[in-house]
């Protein structure tokens, strides 16, 4: 043994010393520590390669103990399967003990398949105990697991033993590292079930390529007892090859339905989801998910979800609505690593619909929010109108009449016609200051500035209260503060309803209801009337201009009989 081969041993030997100790620790990732050790000992083992014993010791300990154990602890071990991932390793270990005992090296193979089911059934067991999330990692290491295992049995097939297939095996046993890494770091980047499923389906079809290729170059073999010439071996390589792209699409399909069902008709889908009203996002972004199949849906706009359906995934793909900076995001199917071109057409085909009913509701949005906004500035400048006339032509008019009186007494005695003309002038005057009172009054009740709405509608209550008839008012204490547009629709609608409950129905008792509903004034007069319910009632003058007081203000009001009596229910936005 050479000064190189002690240097190796030396290394090796401190290499698994350290791990010892490191493993010995709390905090540790054990399976990135025992990959490490894993990796420099079979480096040992192929410099060790011509001393006996050494390099096949070096190979079975990590094949069959340091390897395994790394995938036991990864990515760490949790209290769920701290006893089994123990067990494991006693047997993982023992393994490799019979391995090495057996003469003539005769029970490698066995232990070398009984650790890859041991290792097989821990991994189902683990899967089948963790979490989505926690699966994540798992599949990472299939997938890691799975790339040396297909690039050594490629190599074994095709050629082996030469220097470029060493390098490729070597390379491919730090795929498992990296893969782990990645599952430990970012599970998220892609969707490693979609990389499964699409790594299957190309391996199956080139397999199934390649033994058509096989069987029919063999067939021809057999008929014609020759080789085939190159020309007929190069058209059915052509043919395989013509073939390669159906059958991966065959088989993809295939392999979708049964991991995940059966995907639906786009044009189907596109037809159901354009089909329905587009007004309720949420019932739009559910239509999109059953329809195609979707695990997530949602509008996203200004940093925030607008309206959402299912539940979020780390993949998803977007699709401007070409209205704003709103976008409508998918979540991709478990498996998928992209949509479909059929989906994508679909979803973008959606997205400008989508984004034709958010640009419509936004306008719809605008106008209401101007129409109340001139609402209020009308009815706001009618309140100055009202105090104008009250504070300054009406003062007016009052003193002329007065004046008129004053002249009237002094001219007492005096000419008839004098007289005359002085109380045409009296009568004109009050004539006019009736008109003021009644203009100011129709602009808006004095009462409410007084009053506040709340007493207001007692007021008018008490005016039109009954012997018979108790009017039993129930208003919010924050009913005072309101828009002036909303207070006089309030007060109109409630005073039309109290009149048209005294004087057409039999009532006992009239309940007047005023709250306030977030950004809405919900106003209700009910009586019990039960003799109305058999009335169908025919809109008039008054529930025509109840109707059209609370549609001034974007609002609604619904009347009619109810079991128990009459009822106006009138909604008046606040906004």
């Amino acid at each position: 043994m050479n000064p190189v081969h002690h240097v190796g041993l030396v290394v090796m030997a401190a290499v698994w010393l350290g791990c010892a100790v490191l493993l010995a620790r709390s905090g540790v990732r054990r399976g990135a520590v025992l990959l490490a050790a894993a990796a420099v000992t079979i480096g040992v083992g192929v410099a060790l390669e011509g001393v006996d014993g050494v390099a096949l010791a070096a190979q079975l300990t990590a094949g069959l103990v340091l390897g395994p154990l790394a995938v036991l602890a990864y990515p760490r071990p949790g209290t769920l399967s701290r006893h089994v991932d123990r067990a494991a390793g006693a047997l993982l270990v023992l393994a490799a003990g019979v391995a090495a005992a057996v003469p003539e090296h005769a029970g490698i193979v066995p232990a070398a398949a009984g650790v890859i089911g041991l290792v097989i059934v821990h991994l189902w067991w683990r899967f089948e105990r963790l979490t989505p999330d926690g699966r994540r990692p798992l599949v990472w290491l299939v997938i890691g697991l799975g790339v040396p295992a297909v690039v050594a049995f490629a190599t074994s097939i095709v050629v082996e033993g030469t220097p470029t297939t060493q390098a490729l095996t070597l390379v491919a046993l730090g795929v498992p590292a990296v893969c782990m890494v990645v599952g430990v770091r970012r599970p998220d980047v892609v969707d490693a079930r979609g990389i499964v499923v699409e790594a299957t389906v190309v391996g199956v079809t080139w397999t199934a390529c390649l033994a058509l290729y096989v069987t029919v170059a063999s067939t021809l073999a057999l008929t014609t007892g020759t080789d085939p010439a190159v020309g007929v071996q190069a058209i059915v390589a052509c043919c395989c090859a013509v073939a390669y792209r159906p059958l991966r699409r065959l088989l993809h399909s295939t392999v979708d339905e049964l991991l995940f069902g059966r995907r639906p008709d786009p044009l189907a889908a596109a037809a159901r989801v354009a089909g329905g009203p587009l007004t309720d996002p949420g019932d739009v972004l559910a239509r999109i998910r059953e329809a195609l199949v979707l695990p997530y849906a949602a509008i996203h706009a200004a940093g925030a979800d607008v309206a959402c359906s299912g539940d979020p995934t780390p993949h998803v793909r977007r699709f401007p609505l070409d209205h704003a900076e709103d976008d409508l995001v998918v979540g991709l199917r478990p498996g998928d690593l992209q949509l479909s071109r059929a989906d994508a057409e679909v979803l973008a085909l959606v997205a400008r619909l989508l984004g034709q009913t958010r640009r419509a509701e936004a306008l719809a949005a605008e106008l209401s929010q101007s129409r109340a906004a001139i609402r209020g500035a009308v009815e706001e400048e009618r309140r100055r109108l009202r105090r104008e006339l009250h504070d300054g032509l009406g003062p007016t008019l009052a003193g002329i009449a007065f004046t008129v009186d004053a002249v009237t007494n002094l001219a007492a005695g005096g000419s008839e016609q004098v007289a005359e003309l002085l109380r045409l002038l009296r009568r004109e005057a009050s004539r006019a200051i009736d008109d003021i009172r009644r203009i100011v009054y129709d602009i808006r009740p004095p009462t409410l500035d007084q009053l506040g709405l709340r007493g207001a509608i007692a007021q008018q209550a008490h005016v039109l209260r009954r012997a018979d008839l108790e009017i039993v008012l129930q208003v919010g204490p924050d009913a005072d503060e309101l828009p002036a547009a909303a207070e006089v629709a309030a007060y109109r609608i409630v005073t039309e309803a109290l009149t048209n409950a005294a004087r057409h129905t039999a009532s006992r008792t009239v309940t007047v209801t005023v709250t306030r509903e977030g950004d809405d004034l919900q106003v209700a007069v009910t009586d019990d009337d039960a003799g109305s319910v058999d009335r169908e009632w025919v809109p008039g003058i008054g529930l025509t201009s109840m109707q059209e007081r609370a549609e001034e203000l974007g609002g609604r009001l619904l009347a009619g009989p109810t079991p128990s009596g009459g009822r106006v229910v009138a909604l008046l936005p606040l906004g």
